[in-house]
């Protein structure tokens, strides 16, 4: 209990964490503008609650990605992020959410091998077993340590970008893959209307959909429909959607 109200004593203390996890965000081309960016976000979050750092280290690193940033300047830090220890919800909601972009980044390196075989075959390969030897090791399973979902698209044979295939993280086989995912960000407004609830002594916060009429009470951990809550300060509350970070506020 102490905690959280420490916590939450910091958290009242921080400037706009809007201004750190926007949920529309865009993404600089222009590397001076994107460092320009990356000094504010510092700026901005420098007050706020050390337990939230990870969070603060991950949209660093989004911010990079999104914008197209050489993979050298993101890919070390993002593979700290996916490694992040601990099993506090902010620590478990970061290292997924990096995971799944390390998925996006090398599933973009085992395409250099089957566009390779393609090269070879004017096909891609029926399964991943017919690269497997051409794979680093590293890359050979997913972040979480499991077989990549592969799937063949159909066959165009005009363009190679066309006969395409799926290449997916096991547990999330619809994942888009890089390529698809650089760019601004402006999701559609959650349809919630969030009030602050006492929950045994703790905050929670109800979540009543504008849209279907149901509500949701949940505390740090909890999911809202595609989304996690990770973290409830004052007036406002940080959320993971699947791949990024936003803040709401009631």
């Amino acid at each position: 209990m102490f905690a959280f109200l420490a916590l939450t004593a910091l958290a009242s203390l921080a400037g706009n964490p809007s201004d750190v996890w926007p949920a529309n965000l865009k993404a600089p081309r222009d590397p001076a503008v994107l460092a320009q960016q990356l000094s504010t976000l510092a700026t901005n979050a420098a007050s706020l609650p050390p337990p939230l750092q990870p969070a603060v280290d991950f949209q660093k690193v989004f911010l990079q990605i999104i914008s197209a940033a050489p993979e050298s300047a993101w890919l070390a830090d993002l593979k700290k992020l996916a490694a992040l220890a601990g099993d506090d919800v902010i620590a478990a909601t970061i290292r997924e959410r990096a995971r799944l972009w390390l998925a996006r980044a090398e599933a973009t390196q085992i395409d250099v091998v089957l566009r390779k075989y393609y090269g070879d075959k004017v096909d891609f390969p029926p399964s991943l077993d017919a690269v497997t030897k051409d794979i680093p090791d590293a890359l050979r399973l997913d972040p979480w340590g499991k077989l990549w979902s592969y799937k063949l698209g159909k066959a165009n044979y005009s363009k190679i970008d066309l006969q395409r295939y799926t290449l997916a993280p096991a547990d999330y086989p619809n994942l888009p893959p890089l390529k698809k995912s650089i760019g601004d960000r402006n999701p559609p407004p959650r349809p919630w209307k969030i009030t602050a609830r006492s929950v045994a002594g703790s905050t929670a916060l109800e979540f009543k959909s504008t849209a279907s009429g149901g509500t949701v009470v949940a505390q740090a951990g909890a999911r809202v429909d595609d989304c996690v809550l990770i973290f409830v300060g004052q007036k406002w509350a940080l959320m993971a959607a699947l791949d990024q970070l936003f803040v709401v506020t009631f």
